[in-house]
């Protein structure tokens, strides 16, 4: 599902939670309180999610004289994770 589609979905139901409040002048603050937290949960169960399904892709094992080191590209693993986060 896109973010546009999650967005309209996630207002609709919020929207039909507190369309009887009897305080309409404390719904704005109310609204965008609700908003902001959706937002941060659903963009942290987005990274999470990017996360488990991609972080083996940017570590390597390297084997040199008998020794191994591990190798992990931050830089890319970052760039991708924040283009994922955009879409």
């Amino acid at each position: 599902m896109i973010r546009e589609e999650e967005i309209k979905q996630a207002s609709e139901k919020y929207y039909n939670e507190v369309k009887y409040l009897s305080d309409l002048s404390a719904f704005p603050i109310a609204a965008f309180k609700a908003g902001a937290e959706w937002a941060d949960k659903t963009m942290l169960d987005k990274v999470y999610d990017f996360i488990i399904a991609n972080v083996y892709k940017y570590g390597k094992v390297k084997f040199v004289d008998n020794g191994a080191t591990f190798d992990f590209r931050m830089n890319t693993f970052l760039n991708d994770l924040k283009q994922a986060m955009e879409e």
